[in-house]
């Protein structure tokens, strides 16, 4: 979560949605609070809805939407900021 913070810094012209899937909303707070992590979009999917959504193999999941709003790609695994730019710019193209 450190790199996708990161990458959201980044690409303030990107909205980044941080999704937290399985866990409750205390222990996500108390881990943002640990790590030092003031994010502006943090939702909470305790029934881990968002990945039937999309059929996501595992997690963790980085979904990139369109402008449209439609999934693009899914990396599944750990990703960091270059992966992420190449992403958008991939996005940013079409």
């Amino acid at each position: 979560m450190p790199a996708l913070a990161a990458a959201a810094q980044d690409h303030p012209d990107v909205r980044f949605l941080f999704i937290n899937q399985g866990e409750d909303e205390a222990l996500v707070r108390d881990y943002l609070a640990r790590e030092g992590l003031a994010l502006e979009y943090v939702l909470i999917d305790p029934q881990m809805s968002l990945s039937r959504h999309y059929g996501a193999a595992g997690l963790p999941v980085t979904f990139f939407l369109g402008k449209d709003g439609r999934l693009v790609r899914a990396h599944v695994g750990e990703i960091g900021p270059d992966r992420v730019a190449t992403e958008i710019a991939r996005i940013d193209s079409r």
